[in-house]
């Protein structure tokens, strides 16, 4: 069976100066140069359709296959969720979106600004998200991500979008700056059959707890 090559030491240093913003996708060696960027800052939080609709258009215009769509509508869609709803907490450390109803608008203005962006090189689809809370507890993400991986993880214990993100993803990458951004990067594997790859993904965290 194929499996995609593992990222090596030096490249995994160039997804961390890629997640602290430091250096862009194409620049850190996640894709190829050349790679076009689309970038598209949500304004509403009702906009989130739109532009997961806009992802959608683009992997059609760039000839790539339904599979691949689906997969990247799913995906852009829990991180852009994830960004909008439970990014967002108080002085108390309260994740007070987390209840709103997703069809509700809101305005997504200073630190509850959100960007979704996205390439591809023709080896990957890249599609990442940022938001400015730094609130993801990455020592719990894990044991979340884990328990996606079994089929344990509850709704009620949280993590079920970015576990999605990982059944969906051959890589996922996150880096946390605390009280300040968390940024996510997932990508879709473009040369290789579904079947030919790893049924989980691999996960790269980066960063520390609050």
């Amino acid at each position: 069976m194929t499996q995609p090559a593992p990222l090596l030491a030096e490249e995994l240093y160039a997804v961390l100066a890629c997640l602290s913003g430091a250096i862009a996708p194409t620049t850190a060696g996640l894709l190829l140069p050349g790679a076009a960027i689309t970038r598209a800052e949500l304004d509403d939080a009702s906009d989130r359709e739109a532009a997961v609709a806009a992802l959608v258009k683009d992997t059609v215009a760039m000839g790539l296959t339904d599979r691949v769509a689906s997969l990247a509508s799913v995906i852009a869609d829990e991180l852009l969720s994830n960004a909008i709803f439970a990014g967002p907490i108080d002085g108390a450390g309260v994740h007070f979106r987390a209840k709103d109803p997703r069809d509700r608008g809101r305005a997504l203005t200073g630190r509850d600004r959100v960007e979704l962006a996205w390439a591809s090189d023709a080896r990957y689809l890249a599609i990442a998200v940022e938001d400015q809370w730094g609130s993801l507890d990455l020592g719990a993400l894990g044991p979340s991500l884990a328990a996606g991986v079994r089929g344990t993880v509850s709704e009620d214990a949280g993590g079920m979008g970015l576990s999605l993100v990982h059944a969906c993803a051959q890589r996922l990458h996150v880096a946390v700056e605390p009280g300040a951004s968390t940024r996510a990067i997932a990508l879709i594997e473009l040369r290789h059959r579904a079947t030919e790859l790893a049924r989980t993904g691999s996960v790269h965290l980066h960063g520390g707890r609050r």
